[in-house]
């Protein structure tokens, strides 16, 4: 009997906590034993009445409100299963979602970690069937469509010369190590994995940053464990009206990951590590284009702050736009920013359609 500690973070969405729970609770897995913990980090609605109507099923956790890395990070605390699970209050796991993985981790028992890819729906239809290749696109620049997990995962397998299949049809098995590929692109998802306890060493945890703080606890967990991939979605994402990371600032995104590179990557001891050159080359090109989006954003002396930082550290990328963009961080008024403004009062006054003849 594989014991699973099922961790759910909510902060007002007493609208979706409930569907999100059931969604666990109506697994197919009939070797699992189930710890549901929902962490309220602070909510103002009635999530508590809501939880309460699962009974013994689901164990409530309330805090003040601290971010949703706190709320997992709390589970984490009060969690006593084998396995460590994560779901988001307004997601839903498909209901083979823990058969499928713990038949994948059988026969490959030498991994601890499994995850999977994800689709997006708006309710009623799909939107997005290819979702961690989306986050691919949207983090690194490649097309969804040109994403090839080959070149994330050293090694691949075919589902079905190992007796898993899905709806009789098999898929695609990949294993390796993520560390290195989590430096150019956001290629995981926390809450469509499953997690063996003795990889939770005290550093995996989730970063207090304004967004992202999943992709920390993937690459601090990939410094020390390779994974299993499963190219078949075992999540369905739900977009909404409700507050979500997407949408930040361009520039709270790159700071993150500012963060990121140089707490996990630069003093990073693991056998996984880029090299130096790939590091320093990753810093550099976010630096770049964080200069451009505080620009953007009109937030001057955020960009100055920024340059005089980094010109004492990791600097910026090479070539004419970072040299465009210092100059014009070194002018005493924000030029992008007046040129955007200007340009927003030319469309406003240019007409908005043909006139007749």
């Amino acid at each position: 009997m594989n014991s699973v500690s099922v961790i759910i973070p909510t902060y007002n969405r007493a609208h979706l906590v409930g569907e999100a729970i059931t969604s666990v609770l109506n697994q197919d897995s009939k070797d699992c034993s189930l710890e549901i913990i929902v962490v309220d980090d602070g909510s103002a609605d009635d999530t508590r009445a809501v939880v309460a109507q699962f009974g013994k099923d689901v164990r409530y956790v309330y805090q003040a409100n601290q971010g949703v890395g706190a709320a997992r990070n709390r589970g984490l605390q009060e969690a006593s299963g084998e396995w460590i699970a994560f779901l988001d209050s307004d997601d839903l796991w498909l209901p083979d979602k823990l058969s499928l993985q713990f038949q994948v981790l059988n026969a490959f028992p030498e991994y601890r970690v499994v995850h999977s890819t994800f689709y997006t729906s708006d309710g009623k239809d799909i939107i997005i069937v290819k979702g961690l290749e989306y986050w691919v696109e949207q983090t690194s620049g490649i097309s969804m469509d040109d994403v090839d997990w080959h070149t994330f995962y050293p090694h691949a397998y075919n589902s079905g010369d190992y007796g898993i299949t899905r709806a009789g049809r098999p898929f695609t098995i990949y294993a390796g190590n993520l560390f290195e590929p989590l430096l150019y692109s956001v290629c995981a998802a926390c809450w469509t994995s499953l997690i063996h306890r003795d990889c939770l060493q005290p550093k995996v945890r989730f970063a207090h940053v304004k967004m992202s703080e999943d992709y920390y606890f993937y690459c601090r967990l990939s410094e020390r464990c390779d994974v299993l991939f499963m190219d078949t979605p075992t999540v369905e994402n739900r977009a909404h009206s409700g507050p979500r990371e997407t949408q930040n600032k361009a520039s709270i995104s790159l700071e993150t990951n500012r963060s990121l590179y140089k707490e996990v990557y630069v003093p990073s001891t693991s056998p996984y590590r880029p090299s130096d050159a790939a590091i320093t080359r990753r810093i550099r090109e976010n630096n770049t284009q964080l200069l451009l989006e505080y620009l953007k954003e009109g937030e001057l002396q955020a960009a100055k702050t920024l340059v005089a930082e980094e010109q004492k550290d990791s600097g910026f990328e090479k070539g004419w736009k970072s040299s465009v963009l210092l100059l014009l961080t070194a002018l005493p008024f924000n030029v992008v920013s007046v040129l955007r403004r200007v340009k927003q009062r030319v469309q406003a006054l240019m007409p908005t359609g043909r006139s007749k003849s």
